[in-house]
């Protein structure tokens, strides 16, 4: 039961006895007040506040010096927001104008950047950047083009082992050629999903990146039996969001950057956190992509032949999809704290393993450096949150007894709450 519906039910189960017109919810905690103003006969109430009664130019202008929703900081204003129902409504169409054309910035700039490297790689459907739902619940689609290769180019439908640049001398040239057309396909999924790290930092409900083809495009896949149901061993690397893994067809491995890079690109906008305070507010993304030729019945009537989850350093990733992998979807969701004592807990461990080998020389003194200003940065950063005390799986709380610390230049284990080496 909600929250709201448990509350409706504790207001009407109190009797109407204060007063013959008080309304039956608000009498368990208004009785004084409400008798006071129904009895009364000079009481006014003061129907606007005093920013209602300026003219509208002037309260667009007070609102142009605000931060609001859903960038980050709006929190501070967050009482004026809702100290009346007109301010919020011409709040929330002054964000709803202020996100539009941030995005509209965003998505310009992606798409110039795009086109500038890949002048000879045209886009089959335009990348777009679009805003939904309301003022409490904003989630941002980007709208991204299925990059499906040029009749000839066939890297995708060769079973190797991607090796070049490890072993050199290791592969043929055929080979050599395969990785080669790999990295421009790898690419331009990055280039275009590089536009969603500004996104980060907005009060977002979630990213959802959707991948759509064109009619040409769509053609060609359904038709194409080999690209849907060759197979390929199950190699772990090949693997990294499923067991069964989308890699598995020659199609599941050009649908599978897309949801790599989401991986790779959450764990670069942690450590941006981590090392330079970016914020991360929103934690939730979503790769979408529905090529099935028979539309689903509803929104959530796809069925999934295979799903499974993991969790990796702060990402938890959770993949679905078909058969075929002509539909599916890999949802990620960070936990941004558990990262941070993630990797407090790995800069206490390597640095104590390392002072533990003796002195051994300037690469292992800059080695144990590295891992000293890691562990910094995360007490830092769960300090800022807020969060004093470590709780292991069983719930049991516990501290560590020391922190590391800058002293004269110099790293320095503390024993916490020693005021001497402030």
């Amino acid at each position: 039961m909600s929250k709201d519906r448990s509350t409706s039910r504790l207001w009407q189960s109190r009797p109407n006895t204060l007063h013959p017109t008080c309304p039956p919810r608000l009498n368990y905690l208004t009785k004084p007040l409400l008798i006071l103003i129904m009895d009364s006969k000079s009481i006014k109430a003061q129907l606007t506040c005093t920013l209602l009664r300026q003219p509208s130019e002037i309260r667009l202008s007070i609102y142009d010096h605000l931060t609001l929703p859903p960038f980050d900081g709006y929190e501070e204003y967050a009482g004026f927001f809702a100290c009346c129902r007109q301010i919020k409504d011409e709040v929330e169409r002054e964000a709803a104008v202020r996100l539009t054309a941030y995005l509209a910035e965003i998505e310009q700039e992606a798409i110039a950047k795009y086109e500038d490297r890949w002048k000879g790689e045209p886009l089959t459907e335009p990348i777009t950047l679009t805003a939904i739902n309301t003022f409490e619940n904003l989630e941002v689609i980007l709208t991204v083009p299925f990059l499906l290769p040029s009749p000839g180019i066939d890297w995708h439908r060769t079973y190797y082992f991607y090796g070049c640049v490890i072993y050199p001398g290791s592969v043929s040239a055929k080979q050599s050629a395969h990785e080669q057309q790999q990295d421009i396909h790898h690419n331009r999924v990055q280039d275009m999903l590089d536009l969603l790290e500004p996104l980060y930092s907005l009060h977002l409900s979630g990213i959802t990146v959707r991948i759509e083809a064109d009619d040409a495009s769509l053609a060609r896949i359904r038709n194409d039996d080999e690209l849907l149901n060759k197979k390929f061993p199950n190699m772990s690397v090949w693997s990294q969001n499923t067991e069964e893994g989308i890699y598995r067809t020659p199609f599941g491995r050009l649908i599978h950057p897309y949801a790599t890079k989401i991986d790779s690109q959450t764990l670069h906008m942690l450590f941006k956190y981590l090392d330079d305070g970016v914020p991360i507010n929103t934690t939730k993304i979503a790769v979408q992509w529905d090529f099935a030729e028979t539309p689903p019945t509803s929104a959530n009537s796809r069925k999934y032949e295979h799903e499974s989850s993991n969790v990796n350093r702060g990402r938890s990733t959770t993949s679905m999809f078909a058969a075929d992998r002509l539909t599916g979807v890999v949802l990620t969701e960070l936990e941004v704290e558990q990262f941070l004592w993630n990797e407090k807990k790995q800069g206490e461990r390597l640095s104590t393993m390392i002072n533990s080998r003796g002195s051994g020389g300037r690469e292992q003194a800059r080695t144990r450096d590295s891992f000293l200003r890691k562990l910094e940065k995360a007490n830092k950063r769960l300090q800022e949150m807020g969060v004093l005390e470590d709780e292991d799986a069983d719930g049991v709380a516990k501290r560590t007894n020391f922190d590391y610390r800058l002293v004269d230049g110099e790293w320095r284990e503390i024993v916490r709450g020693d005021s001497s080496a402030a």
